[in-house]
């Protein structure tokens, strides 16, 4: 995981206030269409929430099921998720809620798929590849787009006797 110090310009032990000043100066650097202090849980924009809804999580999923009937065994579905879906890690990255709770959901999707696909030869997993140098990411992300890419080709390539239902970032598990 990129350590969100480094991430924000700011030293480990850094005072709260001094912490929340870094994350808003570099949410405004990364959405400038959104007011960080205005995205939380309580203050939602619903329409965002729908809209990362049925992009991150029911698109994916509708995806898949269409896709399966063409496969056999051998098929492969590899969701690009975030570690921002994560529940364990999710109170140190909560600063998109509606992001968040879209890939938390297309994490529970990922689970729910690979344990009805797996008689079938089927493999599904979950993959972050971390923040990457993207239009979203930034050019001050910490990730190559190749970088980033690696950990979905690492995953479409598993062999049939490679993980099912897990959450990777570099062919490495992550914590859901």
């Amino acid at each position: 995981m990129d350590d969100p110090y480094a991430v924000l310009g700011v030293k480990p032990g850094v005072p709260a206030d001094e912490l929340a000043a870094a994350y808003r100066s570099q949410a405004k650097r990364w959405h400038p269409d959104r007011n960080p202090d205005e995205e939380s849980v309580r203050r939602m924009d619903f329409e965002l929430a729908e809209r990362a809804w049925q992009t991150n999580a029911l698109g994916a999923w509708r995806l898949a099921v269409a896709a399966i009937p063409h496969m056999g065994r051998g098929g492969r579905i590899v969701n690009v998720s975030s570690q921002a879906g994560s529940l364990e890690t999710m109170p140190d990255d909560a600063g998109m809620p509606a992001y968040n709770v879209s890939k938390t959901a297309l994490n529970a999707i990922t689970r729910l798929l690979a344990v009805e696909l797996e008689n079938e030869g089927i493999l599904v997993n979950a993959v972050c590849p971390g923040w990457v140098r993207t239009d979203m990411g930034g050019a001050s992300a910490s990730r190559s787009v190749e970088e980033g890419a690696a950990s979905v080709l690492w995953a479409a390539r598993l062999g049939p006797d490679g993980p099912t239902g897990g959450f990777f970032r570099d062919g490495k598990a992550l914590a859901w």
